[in-house]
């Protein structure tokens, strides 16, 4: 269901965009990115808000991006220009790979199921699509800035496959009751915050970013438990290195 409302706004995305040219004379500029950096995730493995939890829990992420602006329209409505002039859309696909375990243990050493809780190790892999504004705070034409800093908002559609395993017995609380383990693909929206900054050169720029997505679902990770400290929905927060290419000669 997510993916297909995802779709439909980048249906609409592309229709619009298509519109203004049509209809306005507008100039599209293109590029396109590539990135790789760490991810951090933040979900059920370890203790719920334990910083050390999200460390213990990292893995590689690659991205590739389509960026557009509209800073060379022709249409002449001073909002438009102004957003043009500020602002950069990208279409975005990533594959990331996510290690995990219990660390730190969420129960005492002395606990009984001590054991069966550090035994405890998963892995998921997302693929998300996602649709982000770029958000500058310099202009992107009227300004000649080498860093361009920018801060980025999107929504991206996740597909994720976790599994959950065990070398020894697993832990009571994930067998006990009603399902807790979901060893299968999991659907789900995501919230995109970030920061980055782009380092201008001839025909690429430089860029650093960090982002995070907030997933509208607590199963990313393959685990759900139904304890107090479990209850926030799945986070991870991504820093990238890349590059982005222009495709258009218009420096």
């Amino acid at each position: 269901m997510h993916m297909k409302v995802l779709k439909f706004i980048v249906f609409l995305f592309f229709v619009f965009s298509l519109s203004l040219v049509k209809a306005q004379n507008t100039i599209v500029n293109s590029e396109v990115g590539v990135f790789l950096g760490p991810t951090f995730f933040q979900g059920d493995f370890g203790e719920a808000g334990n910083s050390k939890s999200s460390t213990a829990n990292v893995g590689m992420g690659f991205e590739f991006a389509y960026v557009m602006d509209f800073s060379d329209s022709r249409y002449k409505s001073r909002f438009f220009q102004t957003l043009a002039d500020h602002v950069k859309e990208r279409l975005q696909f990533s594959y990331t790979k996510i290690k995990l375990k219990h660390n730190p243990i969420p129960i005492s050493n002395t606990s009984p199921q001590y054991t069966n809780f550090k035994d405890m190790y998963g892995e998921t892999k997302i693929i998300s699509f996602g649709i982000i504004s770029e958000i500058y705070i310099f202009s992107i034409v009227k300004e000649e800035h080498k860093l361009e800093p920018y801060v980025s908002l999107g929504l991206a559609s996740n597909l994720a496959n976790p599994t959950v395993s065990s070398s020894s017995t697993l832990p009571t609380i994930y067998t006990t009751g009603n399902q807790k383990i979901f060893n299968k693909k999991q659907n789900s929206l995501s919230f995109i915050y970030g920061l980055g900054a782009r380092y201008r050169l001839d025909d690429v720029d430089l860029v650093l970013e960090g982002n995070m997505h907030s997933f509208l679902s607590d199963r990313i990770e393959g685990l759900d438990p139904e304890i107090p400290g479990d209850k926030n929905n799945d986070s991870m927060v991504s820093f990238r290195f890349g590059a982005v290419f222009h495709l258009d000669d218009r420096r």
